[in-house]
Formats: C-alpha cells, sequence, structure tokens
C-alpha cells in the first residue's frame, strides 16, 4: 500500500508474482524433475534490517478455485527505527475476479495469533471480512538458519505443501453473510525470528508437536 515507498519500518514486502506459473526443470542430486505449468510464487524483500518475527502464507491452487490468489505477509517491524509495538499482516486476495485487500496501515481491522506451529488470521475491511488458518506437520517444515549482516542469526520455518482454509464473508444488513470456502493443500507456510542458538530451534519444534 502507501506505505512502502517511506521509511516508516525497517523492511518491506511486496509480491510481485503470486499467481504465476513456471514450467522447467531442476537437477538434485543427479536426479532430473521436470515440471509443467506449476504453481509458482515471486516476491521481493528489502530494507535496513530483519523483524522480530515475521510470517508468510501464499496460495494459488485452491481446489475448485484455480484463478484464486492468496498472499499473507508481515510480522513486528520497527516502526522509525524503534521496536514499537505493533504487529500484523497485510493480506491480498483475488477470487472471482475481485481483489480483496486488508491493511493495518489503511486502519483496518487485522487479528493475528501467529507462532510457529498456528497461523489464525482474522480482518476486516469495510464491507468484508476474511478468517485465515493454516497448517502442516513439523516434518514438512524445513528450518533455514541464517546470519544476518548484523551477524544476528535467523531461523526461517518454511513449507511448500502446506494446507490453508480462507472462509470469505460480505456484511449485509448488519450480518456478515459467508460468501465461499476456500481450501488449498499447496500453501507455502512460513515462520522466523531470531534465535540466540540451535537450542532454541529445536525447542520450537519440539513445542510444535504439542499443538498438532
Amino acid at each position: 500500500g502507501w506505505a512502502i515507498d517511506t521509511n516508516i519500518t525497517n523492511i518491506k514486502w511486496y509480491p510481485a508474482q503470486a499467481g504465476a506459473h513456471c514450467s522447467g526443470s531442476v537437477v538434485s542430486k543427479g536426479k532430473l524433475y521436470q515440471f509443467v505449468n506449476a504453481p509458482c510464487y515471486q516476491d521481493r524483500n528489502w530494507g535496513s534490517s530483519f523483524p522480530l518475527w515475521w510470517t508468510w502464507i501464499v496460495s494459488n491452487d485452491f481446489k475448485n478455485n484455480p484463478d484464486t490468489v492468496l498472499a499473507v505477509g508481515g510480522g513486528r517491524p520497527k516502526y522509525f527505527g524503534t521496536k514499537f509495538p505493533l504487529e500484523g499482516v497485510s493480506i491480498g486476495l483475488k477470487h472471482k475476479g475481485i481483489e480483496y485487500h486488508f491493511r493495518p496501515n489503511d486502519l483496518d481491522k487485522v487479528k493475528v495469533d501467529i507462532n510457529f506451529g498456528k497461523w489464525e488470521v482474522i480482518a476486516e475491511h469495510k464491507n468484508d471480512r476474511v478468517e485465515i488458518s493454516a497448517f502442516a506437520p513439523k516434518e514438512k517444515f524445513l528450518d533455514l538458519p541464517f546470519v544476518s549482516p548484523d551477524g544476528g542469526i535467523f531461523h526461517d520455518y518454511e513449507t511448500l505443501t502446506g494446507v490453508v482454509n480462507v472462509k470469505l464473508y460480505h456484511r449485509e444488513s448488519n450480518e456478515w453473510k459467508l460468501i465461499d470456502t476456500l481450501y488449498s493443500d499447496l500453501a507455502g507456510i512460513e515462520y522466523g525470528e531470531p534465535a540466540s542458538s540451535d537450542k532454541t530451534a529445536m525447542k520450537f519444534f519440539e513445542s510444535y508437536k504439542h499443538l498438532q
């Protein structure tokens, strides 16, 4: 939205191709994998530092809704260089030719209950409402540790075969009417945050099994 070209936060995210499809081949450990018209996604992240935590939910492979696209991203960035306690996600949903967007910087109501093992989002924009729930077994996740330029260690837990359920509502006569229920079992789900050591990552994985 309008805040993307400002210096309000320390990091920016732009899903440039949330509804793309790709064809090609990949060679891994001597084995050739070929794919044709496979669901693809490409975004851009940039800024001065990583947020305190971040999350990501995407899919363009919804059952019985091949043209539907969902992109969710956000977390807890810094605001004007400080750790101001404000967190949330921005949501873009294209369904049956209509584009829906829900953004905290537009003062939309966005409620998140997100950590590794739980992705729940409820958002409202004017007369539209969306409820999103995502999940994957822990064995589907990759733990991608990396080091930031300032030496900090981050763990990024990511899967591309997650499950996401979406309920879309529209308000009529002050009541929420269910417009559609969407389901995908080919969703990208991600959660990342800094970790002081690999023991912290193991703690996340151990706690995750109690949430299933």
